[in-house]
């Protein structure tokens, strides 16, 4: 405990940004809000230690060397040692990567607790980076991870059933990636028609997101005003994309803080979630599509039948991701005001309240709790 008798709650990641949304908005500061001393400890560039809604940041500085093996080995290294030194309670880490680490945490009687956002064995086999050989071994180490995770951690946080499925369910708490509710604003049905005729796309920019398509239906819907995309982006995929004709039509914004995400959209007419069926994608939760849902914003969807309990009846669009010319009929459709407007009357009677981060919240803190009141021991 720490000195003013508050459990002390150690986030650490080496892959994500000391402000990643998961991590910092949802987990740090609800468990600040409930009274625990929180903190975040990541690599990156900035104050090596601040305060952000009650939970406290701490940035160390990035290996320059090795590259995405330095990150996962001397990266790892450097968070791990940054979150002992904070003589935690509960450590949570966020990578694949930490998993060893929460090992050495834990036999030192920390209780640990691994946050899987994705199943990271299918991610791997889908990283554009890893050709040939090294998907064996990319593969292979993944797998090793994932069966050191029982011993490494006390407990185990999963985003969604299919990703509990690789765990003991005894020690495995599935804790949705829901978005916090009115963060990034509210829509108003009403006003929608008065919006420009544009849609919009936030997140990961990739092959595999559909992006290519976007652009290509772009060219093809003629009434459409323009797409709006913002996240990181390949430099190679970038300049291929901005070879298309559709690109005429692309407002890149590069990569946004919460309040530009909120600003864009809030001026948008629909959000796009046309993801290529990839295994990862059929069995993770479309967090962006929740989110636009959360800003009254109706939805292009990629037409996966294991998304139907997300589908919220009149309010989305479905359409086959790899087909430019479905995806600018749904962009068309959105820019009809009659049938804009029906659809964010859907949004905003949708069960909204399903989908709400604080039930999330809750469940983690009452497994957190559960940790803290038992001893630490190696099972």
């Amino acid at each position: 405990m720490s000195s003013s008798g508050r459990l002390r709650v150690v986030h650490m990641t080496c892959v994500h940004a000391v402000d990643d949304v998961r991590i910092l908005r949802k987990f740090a500061v609800s468990q600040a809000a409930y009274g625990w001393e929180t903190h975040v400890v990541a690599l990156g560039e900035g104050p090596v230690m601040e305060m952000e809604a009650g939970a406290c940041l701490h940035r160390l500085p990035r290996t320059k060397r090795g590259g995405r093996v330095g990150r996962a080995s001397l990266g790892a290294w450097r968070v791990y040692r940054g979150a002992m030194r904070l003589k935690p309670d509960v450590i949570l880490a966020h990578d694949p990567e930490l998993i060893p680490f929460l090992g050495l945490a834990r036999l030192s009687g920390v209780h640990t607790v691994f946050d899987s956002h994705e199943d990271f064995v299918l991610q791997s086999a889908f990283k554009t980076w890893v050709r040939g050989w090294r998907r064996m071994l990319v593969l292979t180490i993944a797998r090793a991870l994932r069966a050191l995770t029982p011993w490494a951690a006390t407990h185990i946080f999963a985003t969604t059933e299919g990703v509990a499925a690789g765990y003991p369910a005894a020690k495995t708490t599935i804790i949705r990636n829901y978005p916090v509710i009115g963060e990034l604003g509210t829509g108003d049905p009403e006003g929608m028609a008065t919006r420009p005729k544009r849609v919009v796309y936030i997140g990961g920019l990739s092959k595999l997101r559909g992006i290519e398509e976007v652009v290509d239906a772009a060219a093809l819907c003629n009434v459409l005003e323009g797409v709006d995309l913002a996240g990181p982006i390949a430099p190679e995929f970038l300049a291929m994309l901005r070879e298309k004709p559709g690109w005429a039509k692309v407002r890149y914004h590069g990569m946004l803080d919460r309040t530009g995400v909120a600003a864009l959209l809030g001026q948008s007419r629909g959000g796009l979630v046309s993801l290529h069926a990839t295994p990862n994608h059929l069995h993770a939760i479309p967090l962006k599509m929740l989110e636009y849902y959360s800003t009254g914003l109706p939805v292009i969807v990629s037409n996966f039948k294991e998304w139907d309990y997300l589908m919220v009846e009149g309010a989305v669009l479905r359409v086959n991701p790899q087909n430019p010319a479905s995806v600018a009929g749904a962009m068309a459709a959105l820019c009809d005001d009659e049938t804009v407007t029906r659809m964010a009357r859907a949004v905003a009677a949708g069960p909204m309240h399903h989908y709400d981060w604080e039930t999330q919240s809750r469940l983690a803190i009452a497994a957190i709790e559960r940790l803290a009141q038992a001893k630490s021991r190696i099972s």
